[in-house]
């Protein structure tokens, strides 16, 4: 009896020690629709999907090159000295931020810092996505930029309140700001013109690219890569 109990004892002890392997996390998928932007995002050179991981954090710095690669922005070669304490022009991101800021859609913190390393929340590239926009010169936005990129759709399909985006959010958010109205002010025979439509928007403006939805009657002549195609070439109803 004795013997018996001594056994049951010792195969409680090994049970207790052993290791139970967890079933292993369920990798995290994104959408078709996200996936399809990232095309499009890769095809127009702002996005690498060679290596890309959807659930990175986003940092300011990587968020202003990507708001620049949606504009189309030139990046200049020199932007005019140091503006920024923590961003000197050694910086590897000096010239990108600095692109940005001459074009007057990204600024820095009151204590005269940019901290491109930071992770910036969706929120505040929402907030740089409506001067993109060209809403930051001239425009009257009364209730202010971040009303304005709610009611432009730009967190459509976003979650706003986490404290930093990662690369699915910025997906998502640069579709929406694709479709987003471009505000254009221009001068037209030495007076001012204003313009804000559905018609012109950032595919448009910046890329050159339209989107359609039709049934293709004709179509004479469609330029993929190369020269464009001649006005008139490609007809859609």
């Amino acid at each position: 009896m004795k013997r018996i109990i001594s056994l049951l004892l010792a195969g409680c002890m090994l049970c207790s020690g052993a290791v139970f392997a967890e079933p292993e996390e369920e990798a995290r998928q994104v959408s078709e629709q996200v996936q399809e932007t990232a095309e499009l995002l890769s095809a127009t050179g702002i996005l690498d999907l060679s290596d890309i991981d959807y659930f990175k954090e986003m940092t300011r710095a990587e968020a202003v090159k990507k708001l620049n690669r949606l504009r189309n922005a030139e990046v200049f070669p020199n932007t005019g000295g140091q503006v920024f304490y923590d961003l000197p022009s050694s910086n590897d991101d000096y010239q990108e931020i600095m692109t940005a800021y001459s074009l007057g859609y990204v600024s820095g913190y009151s204590d005269n810092t940019f901290r491109p390393d930071q992770k910036i929340s969706a929120k505040e590239f929402g907030v740089m996505a409506v001067r993109m926009l060209g809403y930051g010169q001239g425009a009257k936005v009364d209730s202010g930029f971040l009303s304005l990129a709610y009611d432009l759709g730009i967190f459509d399909g976003v979650e706003t309140q986490k404290p930093a985006m990662n690369y699915e959010d910025f997906v998502k958010m640069a579709e929406n700001i694709f479709d987003a109205p471009v505000y254009k002010v221009e001068i037209k025979d030495g007076k001012y013109t204003i313009s804000s439509d559905k018609d012109h928007n950032a595919l448009s403006e910046f890329h050159g690219i339209y989107k359609e939805k039709g049934v293709m009657q004709k179509n004479t002549l469609t330029s993929i890569v190369g020269t464009e195609a001649s006005p008139g070439s490609v007809t859609v109803s």
